[in-house]
């Protein structure tokens, strides 16, 4: 195992694709360093705080497919992994290995990008008590990507497919996420408020979470028709939650909950600003264990599979 992981690690590092990747990372890190810090005038002082690009974030995902895809592609196209069965190599040991690359190689490419802007902005980064869980759930998204990618390319023998494949499943994360959330954060009821002198106003947004006019009169609750609950609303935020992308969009708002100047909230707003804070940091760990469980189970089916294919 360890000689099949060096002589395939020297081989993809020597590679153009993998040092252009590593790269253009690298740019867009610096890049989200630069560009990241905004800063706005809040009760007389001034306020910093961070809001990093989302569409170089998912610009990572494509780029964890490219090296995975081109790397392991080749190894079939030139038989190279027939080659190494012949040789004596086991196809659950190639498997792990290739699949302990990809990781390696995703992982630098996260550490590429997020690097600088961990270091360089250390200093008010480290005032977000859960840093490191965001930096966690940021790692697990890219590399949930790199090994359903794996998964496809041992599966498929072919990396022009499987390269398509794998951008489908980035742009599909995309659309399905936004459309997910759009369905999911639709309000249970509606609230008519009837003011004094008799015309009423429907809002889109629960009775609960709406502070009452001072001349309304009345407040009906109105049962919303596309209100989605029960089993499936348990699915639609399972998928939702276990996306890659919407990590991505989830690490993006924590990371902007940062700032920097030390201004003393409001009681009211600070206590709304906790709680959003406690429902992130929650919805953040069970993103992150999705995106391990997606790992373990795509790794262990690609070994399943893998022993019992035929390989031209």
């Amino acid at each position: 195992m360890r000689n099949l992981l060096h002589a395939n690690f020297v081989r993809y590092i020597r590679r153009p694709v993998t040092l252009l990747a590593f790269l253009v990372s690298l740019t867009l890190g610096i890049i989200t360093v630069v560009g990241s810090m905004r800063q706005e005038w809040y009760d007389g002082q001034l306020v910093k705080y961070f809001k990093s690009d989302l569409s170089f974030d998912t610009f990572i995902l494509f780029l964890a497919v490219i090296v995975t895809v081109l790397n392991l592609g080749s190894e079939f196209s030139s038989g190279a992994i027939r080659n190494k069965l012949i040789a004596g190599y086991t196809k659950s040991g190639v498997f792990i290995s290739e699949l302990l690359l990809a990781v390696l190689f995703s992982a630098v490419l996260y550490l590429l990008f997020y690097g600088p802007f961990l270091v360089i902005r250390w200093e008010y980064l480290s005032r977000l008590d859960f840093l490191f869980g965001a930096s966690a759930l940021l790692l697990c998204c890219i590399l949930s990507v790199a090994v359903i990618m794996v998964f496809l390319c041992f599966i498929l023998e072919n990396r022009i497919v499987a390269a398509i494949v794998g951008m489908m499943i980035i742009v599909v994360m995309l659309v399905l996420s936004d459309e997910l959330y759009s369905r999911l954060t639709r309000p249970e009821f509606y609230t008519e408020y009837v003011y004094e002198d008799g015309h009423t106003v429907t809002m889109q947004a629960d009775p609960d979470s709406m502070k009452k006019p001072d001349d309304v009169v009345e407040v009906n609750r109105i049962p919303n028709s596309g209100y989605i609950g029960g089993v499936t609303r348990v699915i639609m935020t399972f998928v939702y939650e276990a996306s890659a992308y919407d990590g991505l969009v989830e690490f993006n708002q924590y990371i902007s909950t940062s700032q920097i100047a030390d201004v003393e909230l409001p009681e009211d707003v600070a206590r709304t600003q906790n709680k959003y804070i406690e429902e992130k940091v929650s919805t953040m760990k069970r993103e992150t264990a999705y995106n391990v469980g997606i790992m373990v189970v795509f790794s262990c089916l690609g070994v399943l599979i893998f022993r019992k294919k035929n390989i031209k």
